[in-house]
């Protein structure tokens, strides 16, 4: 604590970004926005450090030179959905901040490395969780799941990994032949089955309606646009479109409710933004008929939220009829 007290009184991070975990020995920082946790007896082989710079503290208030010494950190994160890297510079931690950095004959390289036990434990823990994601999201058959987990452990692994894959495979087995004996208790229409209403009323009308559309925003735009590009072939041009992505299943699954995001096709750059309002507010009614609670602000920089709700999404069971309106 005395090093976040010394970090917070010098000005160098702002107060409450920084929060120390005795218990892990692990320091939480948030820096533009981006929440990074280093363990900083492993992330001392990447700090350089750097010549004291006297007015790096405050402009107002300059520190001898020999009172601090800033570091440079580039850090990798290995973001394990999709194994995306995020790079974080110029993260500045003062002296008095360090918990001690090894002398350089000390320091390791890749002489060390993660055993492959402790990987495999690893990924067995990942793929059992995105497993059941998978299995209650509605969207994956068992050929499909059993086919992606394979790959993956080989993906990961480097090399087939048969105990793995057998213990995973029985695993997701095990999870949609309870998924197949819950579904039949659903004798009443859900929520998703509203969802899946709402939207193929919306694709009658011109706007591309996808669920679990890729595993990130941009993924979801490309399956929109190219859902788009077919429909336009067959002079059927769409007005626009919405979708959730992997992520956003992730959180419905959980019971979180999911996030939309929408966007119009308009050629007109001074028209786009009003249009894809209008198509926003096209969408939320559409919702709103389909007995869906939504939440938005009307405006186009946010996406639209499905309030939270119990995940039931068939695969196995046809829903019942929706009672028509007089």
């Amino acid at each position: 604590m005395k090093r976040e007290r010394f970090a917070l009184r010098e000005g160098l991070l702002p107060r409450r970004a920084i929060r120390h975990d005795a218990e892990k020995t692990r320091y939480t920082c948030d820096v533009s926005a981006v929440r990074l946790q280093l363990d900083f007896d492993d992330a001392a082989h990447a700090l350089k450090v750097a010549e004291a710079k006297t007015r790096s503290v405050s402009p107002t208030k300059a520190p001898s030179a020999g009172s601090l010494l800033c570091g440079m950190v580039s850090t990798r994160l290995r973001v394990r959905q999709r194994r995306t890297l995020s790079v974080i510079d110029s993260l500045r931690l003062p002296r008095g901040f360090s918990p001690g950095w090894p002398k350089a004959s000390h320091r390791q390289t890749d002489e060390n490395p993660v055993t492959n036990k402790t990987k495999t434990k690893q990924l067995s823990a990942d793929l059992k969780r995105s497993t059941v994601v998978a299995a209650k999201g509605g969207f994956d058959t068992k050929a499909k799941l059993l086919r992606d987990i394979r790959e993956r452990v080989q993906d990961e692994l480097g090399e087939p990994h048969p105990a793995l894959e057998k213990e995973l495979s029985a695993y997701a087995a095990d999870l949609l032949d309870k998924q197949r004996v819950a579904e039949r208790a659903w004798t009443t229409r859900t929520t998703n089955d509203a969802i899946d209403d709402a939207f193929a009323a919306l694709t009658r009308v011109g706007i591309v309606a996808l669920q679990n559309a890729g595993y990130t925003m941009s993924d979801g735009w490309e399956d929109a646009n190219e859902v788009a590009t077919r429909l336009k072939a067959k002079k059927r041009t769409p007005r626009g479109a919405t979708f959730y992505h992997y992520q956003d299943l992730g959180r419905g699954v959980a019971g979180q409710g999911l996030m939309l995001a929408f966007g119009a096709y308009e050629a007109s750059d001074k028209k786009r933004d009003a249009a894809s309002v209008a198509i926003g507010h096209e969408i939320v009614e559409t919702l709103a008929r389909f007995g869906i609670e939504t939440k938005w602000n009307g405006k186009l920089e946010r996406r639209i939220a499905i309030a939270p709700f119990r995940w039931r999404r068939r695969q196995f069971t046809k829903a019942p009829k929706a009672k028509r309106s007089k």
